[in-house]
């Protein structure tokens, strides 16, 4: 399930105002070395200062760690492994397949954002 940002919980940061963040950015960025900091403006979140660690770790969860495999490029382990997987004609006719073998299926999610700053 997808959480809408606007019902994300940033709380456990610290958050600083925009006026203070203007006037103490050298202290806020040694401060985002150990956690991200929430900019507010009205008293609500508006934007993030994070290291380049976290963002690097951000981007790799977001895009990165991904095996582009094709047909061309599998090995006859994948082949057989994904043959394998494959529901047959009759299961699909009935809806009665088995995914409770399928981690990614239990948890309802394919992949797990791996950060170093946890809340």
């Amino acid at each position: 399930m997808t959480i809408a940002a606007s019902e994300r919980d940033f709380s456990n940061f610290t958050a600083v105002k925009l006026t203070e963040a203007h006037n103490r950015l050298g202290q806020i960025v040694d401060d985002c070395q150990r956690e991200p900091i929430i900019l507010q403006k009205h008293q609500r979140p508006r934007a993030a200062i994070v290291s380049m660690e976290f963002l690097k770790h951000a981007l790799d969860a977001l895009h990165g760690y991904r095996e582009v495999i094709t047909p061309e490029t599998m090995t006859d382990e994948q082949k057989a492994h994904l043959e394998a997987a494959r529901p047959g004609a009759a299961e699909i006719a009935a809806d009665t397949w088995d995914d409770d073998g399928d981690a990614a299926a239990q948890s309802g999610r394919r992949s797990e954002l791996r950060l170093p700053f946890r809340p």
